[in-house]
Order: structure tokens, then sequence, then C-alpha cells
């Protein structure tokens, strides 16, 4: 349903129609809109979701604006549906709004063209009739109503004069997505403890009181060639629900500043910055309100930053009730979200496991549970993103700033080891690496192994997760004789340091932060179990093994750099998406420090190939069968293609 009026009070309040078609809009606040447009589900009542922006824009193209046009959508899988869209602005006489199929999506694979007929994922808004004067501005209202809570955007923002486009610098392309709440945190900065959040995000009411939840605000630039600088972020979340965006008091909330010190923050093309939003309780069924300033950022090449836009922004949390009270069969997962991601909200899994908790469709490793938890979609293999499971192929530094060795003193090999009346050996061995062999990586060229065997999500940057890690390989071994008494005469040994077997250390955790796209550094302890080989160097068959438990140490490590690839190092396959020891491509040492042993340590992978000039040549394509329909995919041969009197060819 098309809907568009134009009111006008000299007041400066709406005349009493907001009984009808839009009294739950913000459009019954107090202002003086001169047009409202809207196209479809303008009511917009539950189980839909109406996500709201308004949106201050100003007019930098250095004349007056007689007309002024936007696109907003959503842009996320194509199943999420738009059905209808409404906005207002006081600065103009007339207008439209249609629906349209385009999302916008950056991703080929989730990308909607405009123009497909629906379902629908945004609207199409122009406003006519009015004066904008060269750096004034106006402030527009928009809504789309959704089947799911998802993000709103803006995009191909234009003022025209007469319909005649007015260049300028360029408008920033995306706009804000808030993710749905799950449990974690610290629970942020209370209202009892500071109103404006102390740079945190601002909470109002108890959220619902149901312990600390995480809410990741996310701003999104759209732009494929332009960076986008925000400045400024203000959150609120509250119970109450604000027809007017402006009736927040946005001065008495303190901007929201990152350990980093952002915003501000400038956003790449086709990226987003996220940020981890933590309240006391989920406030399902309640709002995060944001307000935020954003410009468009060419290249340098291209021109100045403009087009700055200051948000207001409503993201609602639908009620997401467990199933106890829904389907009454008690899997722990929320029918809402089951029914969102096609899952079975009257299955548990006894029926087809997938709709269970421990259920897996899309077969990442995080079971359904593990998903909504996370707020990831459950049959999308790439969310949560994740260290993959895999292992970490590691050398010893070739020019080590801390010596390589074992020190036997505190815990020494005990009397008699060696032979009858053998005295306890507290010395320190030096040491240096051997290549592995039967790793489950193959025979590598390395000493040390780590392996990590669950999926562990890195949400967001920054972010923060654990990853189990554990050491599954180790080959050092002694760099020259080792003088012994056995009991009865000197003698000469060799040292060899491996694993011990059928040891289970306690479960090993490494704190993995990520602070930029690629990257990031990491914490923890890493328990080692050593296995000592002693071999007298004139009868090495004749090895003494000593596998007692009590040689542990804690290998510590800290402030290590990761990144989860390089385009420099040719690792091999089992290694996936983490390598420690690696920052901007370079490798950098880190390391494991012990009470007994310190190791100076870098990834052990060879470097790639150096890349070569691209010399002439074939390269040989293979396709799957295809057909050529003439008159159809190509035109018609024409007559007398066959020769004179044959008729044409389709």
């Amino acid at each position: 349903m098309k809907y568009a009026t134009r009111l006008r009070t000299k007041s400066g309040w709406w005349i009493p129609i907001c009984a009808g078609a839009l009294a739950w809009l913000f459009l019954c606040a107090p202002a003086a809109w001169a047009v409202a447009v809207g196209d479809g589900n303008i009511n917009c009542p539950p189980p839909s979701v109406a996500v709201r922006k308004k949106i201050t824009f100003s007019n930098d193209r250095g004349a007056t604006a007689n007309d002024f046009h936007f696109y907003m959508y959503q842009t996320d899988r194509p199943e999420v549906e738009v059905d209808g869209a409404v906005a207002a602005c006081n600065n103009f006489a007339d207008g439209d709004a249609t629906l349209d199929s385009w999302n916008n999506h950056p991703m080929a694979a989730r990308r909607v063209p405009p123009g497909v007929g629906p379902p629908y994922h945004g609207a199409w808004v122009n406003f006519s009739n009015g004066t904008v004067p060269a750096n004034g501005s106006i402030t527009v209202e928009m809504m789309l109503c959704m089947n799911e809570k998802n993000c709103i955007k803006i995009t191909d923002i234009e003022w025209t004069d007469g319909g005649a486009p007015l260049p300028g610098p360029p408008a920033p392309a995306g706009g804000f997505r808030v993710g749905r709440p799950f449990p974690g945190g610290q629970g942020g900065v209370l209202p009892s403890v500071d109103p404006g959040g102390a740079g945190r995000g601002a909470q109002e009411d108890d959220g619902g009181g149901d312990g600390p939840h995480i809410h990741i605000v996310c701003i999104e630039n759209d732009s494929d060639t332009n960076w986008m600088r925000v400045t400024e972020l203000k959150l609120l979340a509250s119970m109450t629900y604000y027809a007017n965006l402006d009736d927040i008091d946005w001065d008495s909330i303190d901007p929201i500043r990152t350990d980093d010190n952002e915003p501000p923050i400038l956003i790449p093309p086709l990226s987003s910055w996220c940020y981890q939003f933590e309240t006391m309780g989920s406030y399902l069924g309640g709002h995060v309100y944001l307000w935020y300033d954003a410009e468009a950022v060419p290249p340098a090449k291209d021109g100045e930053a403009g087009g700055k836009v200051i948000t207001l922004g409503d993201h609602p949390n639908p009620d997401l009730s467990p199933d106890a009270d829904m389907d009454g069969i008690g899997d722990t997962l929320w029918d809402a979200w089951e029914e969102i991601y096609g899952i079975d909200p009257e299955d548990d899994g006894s029926i087809n496991p997938d709709n269970g908790p421990a259920g897996d469709p899309d077969m990442d490793l995080f079971t359904n549970a593990q998903e909504q938890e996370l707020g990831s979609d459950p049959q999308d293999a790439r969310d949560p993103f994740a260290i993959t499971p895999g292992y970490c192929v590691l050398d010893t530094s070739a020019a080590p700033t801390i010596p390589l060795q074992w020190n036997f003193e505190g815990n020494p090999v005990p009397p008699g080891f060696f032979g009858p009346g053998s005295a306890p050996f507290e010395g320190v061995v030096p040491l240096k690496g051997m290549p592995l062999i039967g790793t489950p990586c193959g025979d590598l060229d390395a000493p040390l192994l780590l392996g990590h065997s669950n999926p562990t999500a890195l949400q967001g940057v920054p972010g923060t997760a654990m990853l189990h890690t554990e050491i599954v390989g180790l080959n050092l071994v002694s760099t020259a004789p080792i003088e012994i008494f056995n009991g009865l005469e000197f003698k000469m040994y060799t040292l060899e340091i491996s694993l011990a077997p059928e040891v289970v250390p306690p479960e090993p955790n490494l704190t993995v932060m990520k602070s930029y796209g690629n990257g990031g550094t990491l914490d923890g302890v890493l328990p080692l179990y050593p296995r000592f080989t002693w071999r007298p160097m004139d009868e090495p068959l004749d090895a003494r093994v000593d596998e007692d438990p009590s040689h542990y140490d804690m290998l510590m490590v800290m402030g290590a750099l990761w990144q989860h690839s390089t385009p420099l190092l040719d690792c091999p396959e089992c290694v996936g998406n983490f390598i420690p020891g690696v920052d901007r491509d370079m490798p950098v040492p880190f390391r494991l420090e012990g009470a007994h042993i310190q190791l100076e340590v870098l990834p052990g992978c060879p470097d790639a190939a150096p890349t070569g000039d691209i010399l002439p040549g074939a390269d040989l394509w293979v396709t799957d069968s295809a057909a050529l329909e003439f008159g159809v995919n190509i035109p018609p041969l024409p007559a007398d293609f066959f020769g004179p009197g044959s008729e044409p060819f389709e």
C-alpha cells in the first residue's frame, strides 16, 4: 500500500491523525513534517520488526537543492525481507516511497539486484518541491518493516535541483547493525555507577535482570571505493520505547571509547567496525538506541571527504522466549530463533538431530546451542567466524636472544638413574631443534608442533577468545656430549627431549586477542610433559628413558603476535587459519618461557615461492557441458548462410 501525506500546523505539532495507520511510529512525535511517504506494511505489527532511523543530512553541494533522494535497505541473507517502509521530512512538500528488491550486498552470492519484484529488501525515497540552501540541513525519519530483526542502511544519497544532480563530495553508504544479545561480559557500567555509561554505553532500567549480556554493535561501510569516518558513537539500552528519538537525553550519554580510544575510526570499503556493548540483562523486548556521525572519505586522488550525516537509530530486541514457555519441549533453543533459521521448533533433535541443541546443520563444529549463544547463523558454515582446528608448526630461532637449554636444577635426574651409585644430575644441557617425523602434518623440518582441535569463535574487532592448545610434537637434542658418572665410570651421553606418551596434561588455554582483521596477540600457558632419552655415545641402543611426570614445566607465552594467513609463508594445509609468530606478514620470534626451559620460536613454514612475470602462453580451461540456442541466447543464423536458398537457423 502506497502512503503519502502533507501535514503542517503553526504550532509545529502533528494534527490528530495518529490513531490511524502510523499511530505507533515516530510520526506522532512533536514535529512539523511537511511530507511523510510510505509503501507496503506501514503499520508493522508484531511479529514483524520495525527498525528506525533519524538522520540529519547536510547540503554540502554549494548550491540550493530542491529535491533529495536516497535508498534505504537491509543487507543480510536474501531471506530477510522488507514488506514496509516509511520516511518523513519537514523540508519538502511532495515525495514518494517505493519498495524494491535491491539489498546492495557486498558478497555476490547474497546480492539481490534492483527491480526484480518481491520479496523486497529496501525502498527508494524521493522528496521534492522544497528549498534547502547551501550548507543547510534536513532531518529525515525512516522505518523499515522486516520479517526479523536486522539492519537499516542508506545509499545513493543525492541532492538535485529541478531533477539535475548537484555535484559535490560523496556521501557515506551503509548503516548500523545490532546483533542479538548473548550471555557474557561483565554487565557493563550500571546506571547507579554512571548513568552516562562512562564510555562503555549507557543503560536504562534493569534490562530484564537476567544476567550480563553482550550486544555486538557494528557500523558498516557498504561503499566499494570510499572509506567511512565515524567520529562519535553513543549507545543506550532501554526497555522504554521512544517514539521520538530526540526525547532521549543524548547530551547526558558519554561517547563510546574502546581500549584503543576508538572512535574516531576509519572503516575501509566493504568493511565494518564493531563494538561489544555489555549490559546487565538481555533487554529482550527492549531497544538499543544509537547516535553516531559518519562521513565518506574518498581516496586522496578523488577529492575531499564530505557528505557528513548524523544518525539516531532504534534497533529493537524482539522477545525471544525460551521454548519452555512456547512449545513445551524444553530444548533450550528459542522458538523464534529456530524459526528464523529454518530449525523445527517442535523437534528437540529426537526426529532430526540437526534440530536439537547439539545439532550442527552447517557442519562448522558449532552446535545450535553454541550458535544461539554466539548470535550466529546455524545454517552458514562461515558464521561465526572462527579459528579452525589445526596445527602450528614452530621452529627455533636461528639467532636466539636467550639460550635454548634444559636446566635440571631444582628438579634433577634422580640418583641411581644412570646406574647403581650414580649421583643426581642437576646440570644445564644446551639444546637444538631437530626435524619432527611422522606428525599429523607429515614429516616436518621443525622441532615443535602445537595443536588445537576445537573451533574457536572470534567475532568482531577487537575480539577475544580462549583457544585450547597443547604441545603435540617436540624434538630437541643436546648440542654436545654430556659427561656423567654412572656409578662405575664416567661416560658420555646425548640427551633427546620429546613428549611423554599417555600423559594427559591439564586443559591449556591461550587467550587470543584480535586487534585487526588479520590478527592480533596471544597470551597463555602451555603444559610440557617431557620424555628424556639419555643415550651413551658408545652404546646408543642402551638408552635410559625418564618419563617421570614430576619433570613437567609450564611454558608461558605473553604478547606473541599472530595472523590468520600470510602470502609469504608456504605452510602445510594442516596449519589452518592461525599462525603465531607473524606480524604484518613478517616472521616475529616469540618466547615460550618455563622454569626449566625457554624457547624462542617463530613459524616453521618455508618461504612461499616468489611471484614472477606472467609469460606468454596458453591457459587451458575445462567447463561443464553447455548448449548454444540460436535465436535465444545468440542471434539466429541468417538465410542463405549455408548456401543460396537456405532458411534461417534457430
